[in-house]
């Protein structure tokens, strides 16, 4: 269902999801920012998401940030810290972020996952490019008022707990 805005699993924080959960073809993690690896507005990053981001890495992951954020404000400080690659501006759900990651990684959509905390972005786009999708639980309520107010509600009326 290239379309769905479910994804094929569903965690708390990304530093739960391990390399069994995921299929044995997969090299590149994409991440989303705001509540998938930082707070929403914050540049800091909880120490068990270095310590995962670490470690994927050195089990010869590649990954990279794909966010909608206009500015690299703070995207940089964030992909700095973690070493990682970062999309910003990518227009998820569209697909153009995602292929760009991708494109930086040398990595192909049957070989990508997409980790993020919204169905209507970062789920419904990864699912569009036929990527392996990951949905996990906000860090916090408090996000963008359009986000609280529209995509949170559209979620749990499609099905998210």
């Amino acid at each position: 269902m290239p379309f769905s805005i479910h994804p094929k699993i569903t965690i708390t924080r990304v530093n739960e999801l391990t390399v069994e959960m995921l299929p044995s073809e997969i090299d590149t993690i994409l991440l989303d920012l705001d509540h998938t690896i930082t707070h929403w507005k914050s540049t800091e990053i909880p120490p068990e998401i270095v310590t995962w981001v670490t470690e994927m890495k050195s089990r010869g992951y590649k990954l990279a940030i794909v966010s909608n954020a206009a500015t690299h404000k703070r995207s940089a400080p964030v992909s700095n810290a973690l070493g990682l690659p970062c999309i910003i501006n990518a227009l998820k759900p569209l697909p153009f972020g995602f292929l760009l990651a991708m494109k930086i990684l040398q990595s192909e959509k049957r070989k990508t996952v997409m980790v993020g905390d919204q169905m209507f972005t970062d789920i419904l786009g990864g699912n569009m490019l036929k990527l392996f999708t990951v949905l996990t639980t906000p860090f916090s309520k408090k996000e963008a008022l359009v986000t609280r107010m529209i995509q949170r509600p559209l979620e749990r009326l499609f099905g998210r707990k």
